[in-house]
């Protein structure tokens, strides 16, 4: 088998990682005072936006050390209803255009905050329970060879508690520029009908794409009317109903003369990526606007039928540290000192990443996304939120 290496934001450890220094960075910036809005406008805070994420992508090249700069970047705010979008960078090296709300990156892991709404609306449909076992929704003869005691539940896969790997042991792709590509169902069902759906007798926090991509391809396979493929249950129950037409898993020709390049973090350009089975773990490609829907949706605005899933989406389920938990997906952070809660999700693939902030109690959303993949973006999506608390407070 091949060695693979994905990008580091495909691997266990950094969503725990990033969630706790996000809540100590709130914490140590805002001492027990709640965090304020009193911004007359999101477009009020370009200069102090300009001053965090021009650095980010400065041609001047090397940021904290060892870090290249990014590509580039776009910066979404919406607070009461009111958006703002700020580009930085370009969309390409040669182009030399930067990117505006309608520029399309791959959002990675943030898909999965899709595939939890969609477990969450099933549950509300009666079509499945969360405590249902998993391999009683695969196909009949790979159910008979995965089943186990303690069996793993669609909540387990839900919040990263299942044990599953980080990736299946078989993922063995034909192209190391897009690992998912060729892992179909038939090797999912070989990987479980071998390794068994058997949960940890003692539940432990171990992000998993393949968890959360088997959560996708279940779901799409439980619907009434037979089974379909993931992209086309998040079109049917979530993308077409919140109007966020620039979201999907398939690209048009549109689409695609608006995409953002992607560069690997030392600077090659890269490849985008395709998902067989596991689409639900990191399949969608979204522009800041749409994006700025989705925060607007999970902050409890336009969800219209969606209402209750996405509110449900953000119930925590499993305590990943102190004040840290696990939601349908989503990592819910309880920072006491600034007296709210912060929703959040990143996402990676070859050459994007992404990171998505809710705070319900300021009614506010940020997005940030790149044409690189770097862990800078979680930074500057950090810095950002801070930054918006910080002169929110001053001007409440």
């Amino acid at each position: 088998m091949k060695r693979i290496h994905l990008p580091r934001r495909h691997r266990a450890t950094p969503v725990a990682g990033i969630a706790l220094s996000l809540v100590a960075l709130l914490a140590a910036s805002f001492g027990n005072a709640a965090a304020g809005t009193g911004l007359a406008s999101v477009q009020d805070l370009r200069p102090a936006i300009d001053e965090i994420a021009r650095p980010y992508v400065e041609p001047s090249g090397w940021l904290f050390g060892r870090k290249p700069k990014l590509v580039g970047m776009v910066v979404g705010i919406v607070r009461d209803g009111e958006r703002a979008v700020f580009g930085y960078g370009t969309t390409d090296h040669e182009s030399g255009q930067p990117p505006n709300e309608d520029t399309v990156f791959e959002i990675g892991s943030i898909s999965k905050t899709f595939t939890g709404v969609l477990l969450a609306e099933a549950v509300r449909r009666g079509e499945v329970r969360l405590e249902d076992p998993a391999a009683g929704y695969l196909p009949a003869d790979v159910a008979k060879k995965a089943a186990r005691e303690p069996a793993i539940t669609l909540l387990d896969l839900a919040t990263h508690t299942s044990g599953l790997p980080r990736v299946p042991a078989n993922l063995d792709p034909k192209d190391l520029d897009d690992p998912f590509a060729d892992f179909d169902e038939r090797a999912l069902w070989k990987f479980v009908a071998k390794r068994g759906l058997k949960r940890r007798d003692e539940a432990k926090y171990e992000y998993s794409n393949l968890g959360m991509g088997m959560l996708g391809y279940l779901l799409a396979r439980s619907t009434p009317g037979g089974p379909k493929g993931w992209d086309a249950l998040v079109t049917e129950r979530v993308l077409l109903p919140l109007g966020m037409s620039d979201t999907g898993v398939e690209w048009s020709a549109d689409q695609e003369a608006r995409r953002a390049t992607p560069y690997h973090k030392w600077g090659k350009r890269d490849r985008i990526w395709s998902f067989a089975a596991l689409q639900g773990a990191g399949a969608l490609h979204s522009t800041a606007a749409d994006m700025l829907t989705w925060a607007e949706v999970n902050l409890g605005h336009g969800a219209g039928d969606l209402a209750e899933a996405v509110r449900a989406s953000h119930e925590p389920h499993f305590r990943m540290a102190d004040r840290l938990q696990s939601g349908l997906a989503w990592v819910v952070a309880e920072p006491e000192e600034i007296g709210e809660t912060v929703i959040w999700h990143n996402g990676g693939t070859g050459g994007y990443s992404s990171h998505l902030a809710l705070l319900p109690g300021s009614d506010l959303g940020v997005v940030v996304l790149a044409n690189t993949s770097s862990e800078l973006v979680d930074r500057a999506a950090q810095e950002i939120v801070k930054e918006i608390l910080r002169i929110g407070k001053e001007t409440s």
